[in-house]
């Protein structure tokens, strides 16, 4: 019933109910909300029983939504540089965006004085700050550099193409030279994630829009556990591998880092790199 009622509600006329005229997508279980259905039939074709896979193979070639990362800004580990303004040395009072106390996944803004050397930003002396970068992927040659407090990246760089909602490249990185080449990874397979750890890389390829994987599920579900413990690699035990997702949701209440620059999504003010 309840499936029934909520297609009436959207007026869709050929779900929710086993009935002439309707389409026979239809999960056969035991008990409501336990364990794996019996039966799935598909347009009334038996696909999936008792766990096992029964349709058509999975496609493998590459769809027309393929090749959308398009980072052409981005040509070399230089470019992931937080750059400040010629001749400056010494230290630069620079905007940081730290976990909010009360709900984590929202960002704060602090100002922190950061040590300037050769003409750019660094932060290796200081163990849990790193760089985040947003970069268009869509040829509009858009991208922005934040320093990031407390986002549990350690070491090396961390990737994806996952980021919500524009789906730009987000990377969050204490390594310049990781944070390129897992960029070069992602543009060559068609998006994904990828961490670059050291001389190790992990890539889970998505390469349908940057989004999505033509693996079968349970081929999916294991490259998703191996990326899921290179994650943890680089930041710790239990990291979400969608926390950099999260971090450019440019609709949050909070200061979020987007492709044209920091802005606070309250406000809508832009917030600037630097002040003097």
């Amino acid at each position: 019933m309840a499936s029934l009622n909520a297609a009436r509600e959207f007026n869709i006329q050929d779900l929710g109910a086993v009935a002439p005229g309707y389409l026979a997508d239809i999960l056969l279980v035991r008990e409501l909300g336990k364990g794996v259905p019996e039966a799935v039939f598909i347009g009334g074709s038996l696909v999936a029983e008792n766990g096992s896979y029964l349709g058509e193979e999975p496609l493998t070639e590459r769809t027309g939504f393929s090749d959308t990362v398009n980072i052409s800004q981005l040509k070399s580990q230089q470019d992931f540089y937080l750059r400040v303004a010629p001749g400056h040395t010494g230290y630069i009072e620079t905007s940081v965006l730290a976990p909010d106390p009360v709900l984590p996944l929202f960002s704060k803004l602090e100002w922190m004085k950061l040590p300037v050397t050769n003409g750019a930003v660094d932060i290796s002396e200081y163990p849990d700050l790193c760089f985040m970068m947003v970069a268009n992927r869509y040829e509009r040659d858009g991208k922005t550099i934040a320093v990031l407090k407390g986002r549990e990246l350690r070491r090396g760089a961390y990737a994806t193409t996952i980021s919500h909602d524009s789906h730009n490249m987000t990377i969050l990185y204490r390594d310049p030279a990781a944070a390129y080449e897992a960029a070069c990874a992602l543009k060559e397979s068609g998006g994904g994630i990828c961490v670059v750890d050291g001389s190790s890389r992990t890539l889970l390829e998505l390469p349908v829009a940057g989004l999505m994987s033509l693996l079968p599920i349970r081929q999916l579900t294991e490259r998703i556990a191996v990326i899921e413990q290179a994650v943890y690699s680089v930041c710790q035990e239990g990291t979400d591998i969608l926390l950099a997702s999260i971090l450019a949701l440019a609709c949050l209440p909070c200061p979020i880092v987007t492709d044209v620059g920091i802005f606070d999504g309250l406000s809508q003010q832009k917030i600037e790199n630097f002040r003097t």
